[in-house]
């Protein structure tokens, strides 16, 4: 909202890519594996009234949302220490490894963070969120492991189990009126895979919406739950009154550049790019070794509180950054 008050013609004009792909978003990330801090899902239990979205101790199947990251994630490294490796899982489906980045420019950060104060943390996941670590990332044998990968190709066989691509969920479909009961009943779709492009699912049991912090408020809105000054205009009826879309929060970036005495490696010496690329690329097919194996940034983070001068280990992050 602040946002479109100061820049009007920004997010009218503005182009944001969205995972349209099996594995949505995953599918074109950094990879980087990033939880967020107990005090972002205790936050969300506040707001709920509902304990099982705040973020728990880990310890039983039902303790918050934790115990959901553990059981989601197989931890691929064995240098992690015992505490940080209670926070991950051992059998479950998303593989998350150590990226093994090897910039010359991290030592420089981390001088740098630790000479104005802030600690270096073994990872970004396991309890401290002030500082600055190494990511984990969604990788399994040195591909990417994005969730169709690690979720729907190991169900592809089974009976219950429907994937229907080039497809958009339009809405939700709502029985009831406002101020009374609401029930959803299905879902409308779009597609170009059958003859009817347009139709509707009926749901037997629950229907969960997952389609990002962008598509799913908009399949709210479009469903008519929203608040009427926003639906009005495009002649949506409205069916439960709910402030959806408000409280967006895209992770908006901004670049800084920092000059370094250090002498640069240099990576591609020779004057042939095009082998030097070819090169690359036979490694990674032969051996899964070399620069192929590495994602777009350095893996290296910083979690800060600008809010906080005394940088307490256990305030709430606000900015991160990211280093490429």
């Amino acid at each position: 909202i602040l946002v479109r008050n100061l820049f009007p013609n920004v997010l009218n004009n503005f182009k944001r890519n969205i995972g349209k792909a099996l594995g949505g978003g995953t599918a074109m990330n950094a990879m980087m594996f990033v939880c967020g801090t107990a005090k972002d899902y205790d936050g969300w239990k506040n707001v709920t009234g509902d304990a099982s979205w705040g973020w728990g101790t880990g310890s039983t199947a039902v303790d918050g949302m934790r115990s959901y990251l553990k059981k989601l994630t197989t931890i691929s490294d064995p240098s992690m220490s015992s505490t940080c490796r209670s926070y991950y899982g051992t059998t479950g489906p998303l593989t998350v490894s150590d990226p093994a980045s090897t910039s010359y420019t991290i030592p420089i950060i981390k001088a740098a963070a630790q000479e104005i104060g802030y600690p270096i943390l073994e990872d970004i996941n396991c309890g401290k969120w002030i500082g600055f670590a190494y990511f984990r990332a969604t990788i399994k044998n040195k591909e990417r492991n994005h969730a169709a990968r690690a979720l729907l190709s190991p169900l592809r066989l089974r009976n219950n189990l429907m994937v229907m691509r080039d497809t958009t969920v339009e809405k939700v479909n709502l029985v009831g009126t406002l101020g009374g009961t609401v029930t959803a009943t299905g879902v409308t779709v779009t597609t170009s895979n059958v003859n009817c492009s347009r139709f509707s699912i009926r749901a037997s049991r629950d229907i969960i919406l997952s389609a990002g912090a962008l598509n799913t408020p908009l399949i709210l809105q479009r469903s008519g739950v929203g608040r009427a000054i926003d639906l009005t205009p495009f002649n949506i009826v409205q069916k439960i009154n709910r402030p959806v879309g408000l409280n967006l929060m895209d992770h908006a970036s901004s670049l800084h550049f920092f000059k370094t005495d250090a002498v640069a490696e240099e990576i591609l010496a020779s004057n042939d790019i095009i082998s030097v690329i070819t090169s690359f690329g036979l490694e990674y097919v032969r051996y899964r070794t070399g620069p192929f194996t590495f994602v777009g940034n350095m893996m290296f983070s910083g979690f800060i509180n600008t809010n906080d001068a005394t940088i307490n280990p256990d305030s709430n992050p606000n900015v991160q950054w990211i280093f490429y």
